[in-house]
């Protein structure tokens, strides 16, 4: 608590009413100007001092109050005096660092030497730039979005890990990905023009975009006007960033801005750069050109020795092949090719999951497609998917049609996964008694198999003949 002279009465007795906050005299109760008293009486109540003098380390020294200018401290502590914070700034950008060797730090000198870095860093974070209406985390999105030619969706959480090992982020790639989602959000009030493509649940008006999924869940890539905005043309005139060696997103300097940026020097320092590499890259072409032309005779006598290879080993297959003929390897192979299992995608109304789904499954199927045929059963009556679908030749399609109205036991319960449930048991039906299968792989038209999909589910079988007690194998990953 801080006691100043009450400017009626004049005795030292104004204290702070701690429940309503007010400054107030002891005596005559007249209440007297906070904004004349609050930063000295933030200052005694630090220092635990009545005094004319701030104790920095307890034995007397310290700076006056009478030194210390309260109204150039005063501003960072208003929420309102835009104009007094902005021409502060300007006068003290040059004056910015302290002398890290002093054991004594007045108060001036930390604010206007210290509290102004945060002050300037805290305005570079926070308001978007006048060239390209960007902030630094933004632009670094943007610049590793046309590094990478972006055009190809991918889930938000792979492209912020992606960003931060390609731009210097520092602050999490949490953060990071909850402004790509705001980037990519198209909603009313959410941008002027959205540079991200929003594919997946992004939130909407209703809750300011907060409602949106995780990370893991949605897509995004350019949106095909960003290349119209920020042409393509234009990324050899900039001046970009560099930090440990690492070429990062471009400068919006003040230099920049005013017109200290030359455009035509940058682009002669880009050429000479280029013609280097190509002096480099040339002598590196030549020296590989002259080891090859050193060691050609030797190339010459193996490509020969591996001539006379190739005809021994032609004759052993055409021996081997005209064996297997005669003692017939087509029931060899017959036998091999036995039905494992059934592959059923279950759809419902999104054609282009359901597309990436297929091409992933026939990508490693075509060895094992005899053991594995592929089913579509599609739940409702959306032409999109059914024509996807039928586009291909190795699939069986069938489709659900079930357009009763559902009539629970209990109030409240979720027709939805009714609706899902009543799907499964019609396609599971029709695989097992109608197209005599015994084991079937079910698949959600978005997912994607890995390499190994049909090699663990070959296993698996196997391993189901061999102990009949178990009934289901399950192959999940939900990381992304």
């Amino acid at each position: 608590m801080g006691y100043q002279p009450c400017k009626k009465c004049r005795r030292n007795e104004v204290i702070q009413d701690v429940i309503w906050g007010r400054l107030v005299c002891k005596y005559c109760g007249v209440e007297q100007n906070s904004d004349d008293l609050e930063l000295q009486h933030d200052y005694d109540t630090i220092n635990g001092s009545k005094g004319n003098y701030v104790h920095i380390n307890g034995d007397g020294s310290g700076e006056s109050y009478s030194e210390f200018n309260y109204k150039e401290a005063k501003i960072y502590h208003a929420k309102k005096k835009i104009e007094d914070i902005t021409n502060t700034l300007e006068i003290t950008a040059s004056k910015t660092h302290l002398d890290q060797k002093e054991k004594l730090i007045k108060y001036s000198d930390f604010v206007n030497k210290e509290l102004i870095l945060f002050s300037m860093a805290d305005l570079q974070r926070s308001i978007p730039s006048m060239v390209d209406g960007l902030k630094p985390e933004q632009r670094k999105i943007l610049f590793c979005s046309f590094k990478q030619n972006f055009t190809n969706e991918a889930k938000v959480a792979q492209f912020s890990g992606y960003v931060s090992g390609h731009s210097a982020y520092h602050h999490g790639e949490q953060n990071l990905a909850g402004t790509i989602i705001g980037m990519a959000q198209d909603f009313v009030g959410s941008n002027n023009i959205n540079l991200l493509q929003p594919n997946g649940q992004f939130g909407n008006r209703h809750q300011g975009g907060k409602d949106h999924a995780s990370a893991r869940y949605v897509y995004t890539c350019l949106s095909p006007i960003t290349r119209f905005l920020f042409p393509k043309d234009d990324d050899c005139l900039l001046d970009y960033l560099n930090e440990d060696g690492q070429s990062i997103e471009p400068t919006c300097s003040e230099e920049a801005s005013e017109g200290g940026f030359d455009p035509k020097e940058t682009m002669a320092r880009n050429v000479c750069e280029v013609r280097i590499l190509l002096f480099v890259v040339a002598a590196a072409f030549i020296y590989i050109q002259m080891r090859l032309f050193g060691i050609q005779s030797g190339y010459a006598d193996r490509l020969a020795a591996a001539v006379e290879s190739e005809s021994y080993c032609t004759s052993e297959v055409r021996a081997l092949v005209h064996d297997l003929e005669r003692k017939g390897a087509q029931n060899v192979v017959d036998k091999l090719q036995v039905r494992v299992a059934a592959i059923v995608v279950m759809a419902c109304n999104r054609s282009h999951y359901l597309e990436r789904t297929i091409e992933s499954i026939l990508k490693y199927q075509r060895s094992v497609a005899s053991k594995f045929p592929l089913f579509i059963s599609q739940d409702g009556p959306n032409e999109n998917v059914k024509h996807k679908a039928l586009s291909y030749n190795q699939i069986t399609y069938m489709q659900h049609l079930d357009f009763g109205i559902v009539q629970t036991e209990r109030p409240g319960e979720l027709i939805a996964y009714y609706k899902i449930a009543s799907h499964y048991k019609w396609a599971l039906d029709g695989l097992f008694y109608k197209h005599n299968f015994t084991r079937v792989i079910i698949l959600e038209d978005d997912m994607e198999i890995s390499p190994d999909f049909f090699y663990y589910f070959e296993a698996a079988a196997t391993l189901m003949d061999k102990d009949r007690t178990i009934m289901a194998v399950s192959s999940w990953n939900d990381n992304g």
